[in-house]
């Protein structure tokens, strides 16, 4: 597994909290009979936070951590 998809994977999950974040924010500020279309759009990116963070999850899995050897290699090497 490519730690680069790792990143994007956990980059897209920031994304979706930031938005999660200014919809609770905009849910604070709306009158009560308002606030039903951004709470269903609230869920909807908690789903998504939830599932990028699964995603996020399984692709660490696969990658293989280093061995101490070989990092003490690296550092000893000039």
């Amino acid at each position: 597994m490519d730690t680069e998809k790792i990143l994007l994977a956990l980059q897209e999950r920031d994304r979706w909290v930031e938005r999660e974040e200014e919809v609770q924010k905009e849910i604070k500020s709306l009158p009560r009979r308002e606030r039903q279309g951004k709470l269903e759009e609230l869920e909807r990116i908690k789903e998504q936070v939830a599932y990028y963070d699964a995603l996020a999850r399984d692709m660490k899995k696969s990658v293989q951590p280093s061995k101490v050897s070989h990092l003490l290699n690296s550092l000893i090497k000039p």
